[in-house]
This record gives structure tokens, sequence and C-alpha cells, in this order.
């Protein structure tokens, strides 16, 4: 069990930082590796040095030293006349990745506090994923600085919740911190991607004036679709025999992800699948993670078994073949979503910015952005129905009442109850959405459809209208929109959100908030904002069996 202790000489000995600590940013995350939250830091830290000139240093603080000066060095490049002494990378190990099993270790949190104060002390702290469940070391040393140093300014920058899916991070999480992970104090700030998020934060108790809604900085880019016959015919000679099935003067269907259960690969493939005419799913790149190894491998089987056409994993072949993504965006029809879950959603974004058409599986997450997709070309549908037998339908049964049984020991009962009632609401019908099988069924049903021609009818008939706005998006035009990104999600806005967060800091009384330091010291402390995430994110649509 870890104690937070206040110390009235450590208080003191960083009561000098003032309104200096906010020009200075140390950004922290487990790794900058690519992907999603780094693409983010990228733009982020781009946007604060163009639009707010009073910053004086940003350090990237990273847990991992791979592609940390590329990332860097990628920052820097997209100005002229920077100080390039302005950005720098530092190397923490001990904030990277934690192995699940650790025991619990409370001389590493310390360590992990005293390495952060004295090297990063006296700088606003910015940190992204805090309490997702990959280190709960570094989770603990931040709560415990934050409780114990009220000078030290903290953002928590969540892209994504342990409550919501995540539930062995969210086990490993509770092992090794003590609650409350979610501290309402005046030092925090609290940061989300999404209207969903913001509203569930404010919802649950947090002061409303400490959590802020922040939307990824998108920089769109234009992509020169001319070149599409050129770059086809390229594609055809580097990778037609890499696919069982590649049709190159057929249309491109591009979803530029990783092969990951999230992703819902298969449903893609079979959306694909139920044209008349083949099209070429285009799916970049493979999945990594022991996690998702076996499900990427699945996804491989289906392109060589030719029951998804097109092309997979070749975004790692792209340099060796002097090809970018740019050239893979530009060679396609139309962008392709599937996904079953998204903090941010960047491929909503970025496809109408390419000049390309979308077709997307629609998202929560996007409730508070609707109204951008009005006048473009993009079509979300809400299900892909598939006829379920009653045989069925009691294994699928079966195997959500174990997953239910699993969170027994993390959720309340009344939540588990609703979760129940809603999952049996689910299969009591003689049909079922195709995001709720697991990975095994998806492939079984892929292979029924390719040699069984009524059984294709059949899902056909289900999802006429889907099927319908898929073909024409094939040949859509994407209607002009870099200024409508701009407006609502550019560089400049972003940076100007963000000062709205800094300067809520400042305004913030330095002062040590004794009542609420000693509401978070109580022993045996309580979490009530995260029992409530617990409850609201325990739906049918979170523990679909691809999660498994």
């Amino acid at each position: 069990m870890f104690i937070r202790i206040i110390s009235s000489t450590f208080l003191a000995l960083f009561d000098f930082y003032g309104a200096n600590q906010l020009r200075r940013i140390a950004i922290f995350h487990y790794h900058l590796l690519p992907g999603g939250v780094t693409s983010v830091i990228i733009l982020s830290v781009q946007a604060v040095l163009k639009y707010l000139p009073d910053i004086e240093k940003i350090i990237l603080v990273s847990g991992k030293e791979e592609n940390a000066m590329e990332v860097r060095n990628k920052i820097v490049a997209g100005f002229d006349n920077l100080d390039k002494e302005k950005v720098e990378v530092r190397i923490v190990p001990q904030i990277g990745y934690a192995n699940h099993g650790e025991r619990v270790n409370e001389e590493r949190t310390v360590k992990i506090e005293k390495i952060l104060m004295q090297e990063f002390g006296g700088y606003l702290w910015w940190v992204h994923n805090y309490h997702i469940g990959k280190n709960p070391f570094l989770t603990q040393a931040l709560l415990n600085i934050a409780v114990k140093n009220p000078s030290q300014k903290i953002i928590f920058h969540i892209h994504d919740f342990p409550e919501c899916s995540r539930y062995e991070n969210l086990q490993f999480l509770k092992e090794h911190t003590v609650p409350p992970i979610y501290l309402n104090t005046g030092n925090i700030r609290y940061v989300v991607i999404n209207t969903r998020d913001y509203a569930l934060l404010v919802a649950s108790g947090l002061s409303a004036e400490r959590v802020f809604l922040l939307h990824n900085p998108v920089d769109p880019f234009k992509v020169d679709l001319s070149r599409k016959p050129y770059i086809r015919e390229k594609l055809q000679r580097v990778f037609s025999s890499d696919s069982a099935s590649f049709y190159p003067d057929k249309p491109f269907v591009l979803y530029p992800v990783r092969a990951i259960r999230r992703k819902n690969i298969l449903e893609s493939g079979l959306i694909s699948s139920l044209l008349e005419e083949p099209v070429n799913l285009v799916v970049t790149l493979p999945g990594v993670s022991e996690q998702e190894k076996e499900y990427s491998a699945l996804v491989k089987t289906c392109y060589n078994e030719g029951l998804i056409t097109g092309l997979f994993n070749i975004g790692n072949k792209l340099d060796a073949e002097s090809l970018t993504l740019t050239d893979i965006i530009a060679s396609s029809d139309v962008v392709i979503s599937s996904s079953i879950q998204e903090g941010f959603g960047y491929l909503f974004i970025n496809a109408p910015g390419w000049g390309l058409p979308l077709f997307a599986r629609y998202l929560d997450i996007l409730d508070g952005i609707r109204d951008f997709f009005s006048d473009l070309s993009c079509y979300f549908y809400r299900e892909i129905l598939i006829p379920l037998t009653e045989n069925e339908k009691g294994k699928l049964l079966k195997r959500y009442r174990e997953r239910i049984r699993y969170l027994s020991e993390l959720i309340s009962g009344d939540s588990l109850n609703r979760l129940t009632e809603e999952i049996e609401a689910l299969l009591s019908s003689k049909v079922i959405d195709f995001s709720y099988l697991d990975a095994e069924y998806q492939y079984f049903i892929l292979k029924t459809i390719n040699k069984d021609s009524s059984f294709c009818k059949e899902i056909k008939l289900l999802n006429n209208e889907t099927i319908d706005q898929f073909r024409s998006l094939l040949y859509a035009e994407q209607p002009p929109a870099e200024e409508k990104i701009i407006d609502a999600f550019g560089m400049a806005r972003f940076a100007r959100s963000a000062e709205e967060v800094f300067n809520s800091l400042e305004r913030e009384s330095e002062r040590c908030h004794e009542e609420e330091i000693s509401h978070h010291l109580a022993e045996d402390q309580s979490d009530p904002v995260q029992e409530y995430l617990m409850d609201r994110f325990a739906r049918r649509e979170y523990l679909r069996l691809l999660y498994e």
C-alpha cells in the first residue's frame, strides 16, 4: 500500500515556480514510436510553437529511445527560423511500459517521483494517457507528486480510458495504485479529445472548470489524385505477386491502419465482398503486439485465401519501392473504417482532406462533430446484420456471459445486471450485428458467403441500403474540405484551446488546497469518478468478443 505524505518542506522548496512554469513544458509518454498518440504529440508541439511564441522550451520525455529523435527532428523540420534548442528529448526508461504480473513495488514509484522532480521540476507537465494501465508505477508517482506539491502544474491528456474495454490494463492499474486515480485538485487539468469523454468526466464529479475538450490537431495536406493511373501501374508491378486476388483496374478501398482487433478489419472485408464487382481492400500494416498477432494472422489468411481481395501489409514495403503512404492515398477511390472504438478518429477527418469519400461505422465519439460531415461525401452505417442460427446464438450467449462473469470483480452488481440484459436483448433476435461476433466466427462468415450464394444474397438483402451507399461512394467526388478542417480542427484553433488550459492553471491559486488534499489522503479512499466511468462504460458495445 502506497502512502501519500505531505511535507511542508517539500511544498516550500518548489513554491518559486510561478508563471515561468507555464512557459516551459515537459511532455510525457511511454514511448514515441509511430502511432496515434505520437502523431498528436508532433502536431500539438508544432501548433504550440507556431502560435504561442511565449513558450520558451519543450522537452519530450519518453520511456524508449527508439524513434524519439526522429520525432523531435520531424517537429523542428516544420520551421525555418526555430531555435533548435527549444525542443529537446530526454529518455527516462522508468516511465516506459511495465510488465503485467509485477509485484507491488513502492521503491520503484518513489524512484520515478525523484527523477521527475529532479529533472523536470519547474516545468508544466503534459502527460499523455497517464492512467491507461501500461505503467501503474508512473501513474502512482504522478498522483503522489500532485498531492505533495500543489505548485507542480499537471495536464492529464486522456486519449483512452482503462475503464473502456481495457479490463486487463485496469486490473493491473488497480493492483499497483491507491485510489483515487482521478484527483480533483487545483494543480491538475484533465484534457479529453471528444465530447463523449468530456460529458462523462464532467458528470462524474470532477470540477467542470478543470476538464477541457481539446480536439486533436489536424494539419490537412492535399493529395494529387491525378497521379492515380501511374501509381496503380506501379502497384501492379510491385505487389501483384504478394496477393492472391489483386485487381489493379478495380476500385481501391483504403483502410490505412494496423490489423488490430478494434479496427474490425474482417467487417470491411465482408462489406467489400458484398459488391457485384471485385474491389481492392488495402490494409496497410499488420498488428505487431503479442495481443494482436493472432488476429493479424487471421486477416492475412483471409487475403491469402481470396476471401478478401486487395492488398495487405504493404506499408512496410513502400520505402524500398520508392513509394509513400501519400501515393497509396492518391491511388484510392474511397476510405473505409469499420473500427469499433476510437478516441478521436483521425481517419474520419483526414479522408475528406485527402479529397476522398468516407464510408465508416458510426461511433459515439462522433456525436459532437456530426455537423462537420453534413455537406461532405461521407456515409456512416450503424450495423452490418448477419443471420444467426439458434445453435450459434446459444454459443455466443455463453461466451458473453463468461465475459460478464470476468467483470464481476471490477464493476457493480447493478451494472452487471444491466449489461446482462443488454446482451440477452442483443441475442434475442434472428440477426446480429457482425461486429458482435468473435474473429473466428467472422472468418467463418467470410468463407460461407464465398461458397454459398443464397447465404450471400440473404446478407445483401439485410444490408441493402448500406451496400448501395458504399457502392455509390466508390465513384463519388469529395468537395474541397481543407478550409472546413482548418476552421474546426486546425493548428491555430488547437493552440488557442491549449492556451486556455495553460491559463486556467495560471489563474488557479498555488496555495495548498488543504480540504481537497485531506480528502484524497483519506485511508481506504474510494474513487467515485472511476466508479462512475466503470458504470457508464459497462455497455454491450464495449464488451464485444473482438476485445478478448
